[in-house]
């Protein structure tokens, strides 16, 4: 099954939400980075993997995803936030490495991977409540 991506913006958050499903090849993660970023510009970034296949994803293209991401951290403001969002174990963890493999690099952009989108949508909007839960 071949995967794709969808951007869209929030602008009132500066958020740029990436939808992943299915099995997107690396060149296509590497692209959307490299075409999207210089275009919107937005402070932070949440990758939602929660439909994606990520059992291509190996070393090589973990580094390339991070090669592509430090390129584009010009046109993103220091202090900006990335969150993954990954609902299995293993693919969590192959996202903390590439989470650890950017701040090694030196990038200003915090990275955070969480198993839950509400979480991570609240780590942008502090106030933010989903609709389907209680209170």
């Amino acid at each position: 099954m071949s995967g794709t991506i969808r951007a869209t913006v929030v602008d009132r958050l500066d958020l740029s939400v990436f939808e992943v499903s299915g099995r997107a090849p690396v060149d296509e993660y590497v692209r959307v980075i490299e075409t999207h970023f210089p275009i919107h510009k937005s402070k932070n970034a949440l990758w939602d993997l929660t439909q994606a296949d990520l059992s291509d994803l190996d070393k090589s293209g973990i580094s390339r995803i991070v090669d592509s991401a430090n390129v584009v951290a010009r046109y993103r403001d220091a202090g900006g936030r990335t969150a993954i969002v990954a609902t299995r174990d293993v693919e969590r963890v192959l996202l903390k490495i590439y989470s650890s493999l950017n701040e090694l690099q030196g990038s200003t952009i915090t990275y955070r991977v969480y198993d839950d989108l509400d979480d991570a949508l609240a780590w942008f909007e502090p106030d933010y409540r989903p609709m389907n839960r209680m209170p």
